[in-house]
């Protein structure tokens, strides 16, 4: 794999870990 495809997945597994973080947090407010 080249370098720059390790930058493009490493940059859309941190916007995943990101997108996933905020639902996890508006979640319980959903629960409620």
């Amino acid at each position: 794999m080249s370098v720059t495809g390790i930058r493009q997945s490493n940059n859309c597994t941190s916007k995943c870990l990101s997108l996933l973080k905020s639902m996890a947090v508006t979640f319980p407010s959903f629960l409620k």
